[in-house]
């Protein structure tokens, strides 16, 4: 298989997926939409996915309203480009394992990431970025989607792991701006270094 573009998109009533194990990845390249509106799944196990050679991942989980938890921890995003909008309309996601994904070659700013998505736990602790512009974009992104959780749900303890103190001073800063709009004076959010 050399392309998963849009490979099981539109399959709305899915409720999931048997077999992923068997499937080869290897030489696939672009993933863009491959789950797309799958409405229904709650869950996927995708920690066979060779992705080595992907370089677009672009709307890969756009619309699938119903997934909760997702573990990415085992995807090689070194080549990708693309992640524009890859968890777009992942409204019921709550926990995201994206630890070791590489944003080293990517060219579609990292804070149209999450989109709608209202996250109470991201593990990014184990991240590979090239520049604080890199990842003062994941930030932006990855707070607002904790802010959207704390302004419909009012979660407020939901959980970020991060790799080192310099990021973690990223976050804190971060969250202290928000902290100064008084609708969000007690918006917190517990940002965690990774025991490793």
């Amino acid at each position: 298989m050399d392309s998963g573009v849009s490979l099981f998109a539109g399959f709305i009533h899915l409720l999931g997926i048997e077999g992923l194990e068997y499937v080869d990845t290897s030489r696939v390249t672009n993933m863009s939409s491959m789950f797309y509106a799958c409405s229904s799944l709650t869950g996927l196990v995708l920690n066979s996915f060779d992705t080595s050679q992907v370089t677009d991942m672009s709307y890969m989980f756009d619309n699938c309203s119903s997934l909760v938890s997702l573990d990415l921890s085992q995807f090689n995003t070194i080549e990708v480009i693309d992640m524009e909008k890859m968890f777009y309309w992942c409204e019921n996601l709550e926990k995201l394992n994206i630890k070791n994904f590489s944003f080293l070659k990517l060219k579609t700013p990292a804070r149209s990431f999450f989109v709608s998505v209202k996250v109470s736990y991201i593990d990014i602790s184990n991240i590979i970025y090239e520049s604080e512009k890199n990842i003062q974009d994941l930030i932006f992104s990855t707070m607002n989607s904790f802010l959207v959780a704390y302004t419909e749900n009012k979660i407020n303890n939901g959980q970020i792991i991060v790799k080192d103190e310099e990021i973690k001073a990223l976050f804190e800063e971060q969250l202290a701006q928000y902290n100064q709009v008084p609708e969000y004076a007690d918006f917190n959010i517990n940002i965690i270094l990774a025991s490793n």
